[in-house]
């Protein structure tokens, strides 16, 4: 499942390139996320929870940023596994900050798959999901990085 999108911040885009390598920081506007930590050499561990239905259901994650500061383009790649269900999710975030006059915006795509006993069950519940955890996330993304 793919997710595109455009975030415009009034803000100038040296300031959202080095705010979006923060991502401890970043991972405080997605929603569900319990714990995030930093192992090393740009790798995290951390936990998620989410409902999909009726269904809770809590991933330990793990991932890796790859930031290229000259196009200053951010990417993330995250792979989890679901504790009871043994469902995985595999997701890849590319973010690029682009300067807009004075401003900034961030484009962005999100490749996000569901594999195992979840995803069988609800890809329609889990594309409504993964769209509202993605709305959410710019949102506050917007509103972060718009004050500084």
């Amino acid at each position: 499942m793919r997710f595109d999108g455009s975030i415009d911040v009034p803000a100038p885009p040296e300031r959202v390139w080095l705010a979006m390598l923060d991502v401890p920081s970043i991972a405080t506007c997605v929603p569900g996320i319990e714990s995030l930590q930093d192992v090393g050499g740009g790798a995290y561990v951390g936990v998620a929870t989410t409902r999909l239905g009726p269904i809770a259901a809590r991933f330990d994650l793990k991932g890796a940023l790859m930031p290229d500061e000259a196009s200053r383009t951010a990417r993330v790649a995250v792979q989890g596994r679901e504790r009871l269900t043994g469902t995985r999710v595999e997701a890849t975030f590319e973010a690029k900050v682009r300067a807009v006059d004075a401003e900034s915006a961030i484009d962005y795509t999100l490749d996000i798959s569901l594999l195992g006993r979840l995803g069988q069950m609800g890809q329609a519940v889990f594309q409504d999901v993964a769209r509202s955890i993605t709305d959410r996330t710019a949102a506050c993304l917007r509103e972060r990085l718009a004050g500084g």
